[in-house]
């Protein structure tokens, strides 16, 4: 009887440790993946890639504005979601280059100033 126990308490201190070892893992590609989204939301190019989507989609909107009427456009690109969450997404991103910059520490007030005021234009 005693050889079972111990056999038992072996295999669930087993299972604890690779239950442990789990979650380590997890918890280190989660903090992995956290930095690599805060990176991307905080860096130039990905603000330059999004600016640039925004121009083009801006300019494709006053073209279809053109042929058909406002109204239409309006409800087609302006107030649609995915024009939206890009807006969403600009402004997470300035706040973020912002805030990565050290802005505000570094007396640099007119950049700070330019980019909360696109936040407020985006808004």
């Amino acid at each position: 009887m005693s050889k079972i126990k111990a056999k038992h308490k072996y295999l669930c201190l087993q299972f604890l440790q690779e239950l442990i070892t789990l979650r380590s893992f997890k918890t280190v590609y989660l903090d992995f993946m956290w930095k690599k989204i805060i990176n991307l939301c905080g860096s130039y190019s990905f603000m330059a890639a999004l600016l640039t989507l925004y121009a083009f989609i801006i300019g494709a909107a006053t073209f279809l504005e053109s042929g058909y009427d406002a109204v239409s456009v309006k409800e087609l690109i302006y107030t649609s979601w995915w024009f939206i969450a890009i807006q969403g997404i600009l402004i997470i991103n300035f706040i973020f280059i912002a805030a990565r910059q050290n802005l505000w520490q570094q007396r640099k007030y007119g950049t700070l100033l330019l980019h909360y005021g696109f936040v407020v234009i985006l808004v």
